[in-house]
């Protein structure tokens, strides 16, 4: 799981490093016909909301990602050394994603409460063990 949010970490690094490879992505991001008011976004290592953020929306891109490699002969070189299959670290992302979903539901909602009382953030608790 590592090695597969490594490899998608440094493939949205790589896009978004400079401006002409941000271009391409867009274009191919309009090519693929992908209709999304987010774009992709870096995450912090130790903030696991923050890689929830990035794969949740690097997976709706992943079309896009893979037409860049074909554009972009310096993406496939650059990141092949990352690792073997593609398909697989996508597989990884969606199924993590769907893993962190929960937890980031939790604290969006124990987060957004003024006065947090442990009666109410032990039932949300609960609610997500039961999961």
């Amino acid at each position: 799981m590592k090695n597969s949010i490594s490899r998608i970490r440094s493939t949205v690094k790589y896009v978004r490093q400079s401006p002409s490879r941000w271009k391409k992505f867009k274009e191919c991001v309009s090519i693929e016909k992908i209709e999304s008011k987010s774009s992709v976004c870096l995450d912090v290592r130790t903030r696991w909301n923050l890689t929830y953020l990035m794969l949740n929306i690097a997976v709706k891109f992943e079309s896009a990602f893979d037409r860049h490699e074909v554009i972009d002969p310096f993406y496939g070189i650059e990141l092949a050394s990352k690792s073997k299959s593609k398909a697989v670290n996508w597989n990884n992302a969606r199924r993590f994603v769907c893993f962190l979903k929960h937890f980031y539901n939790l604290t969006i909602r124990v987060s957004g409460s003024k006065y947090v009382t442990s009666n109410t953030f032990l039932l949300r608790l609960v609610a997500y063990y039961i999961i």
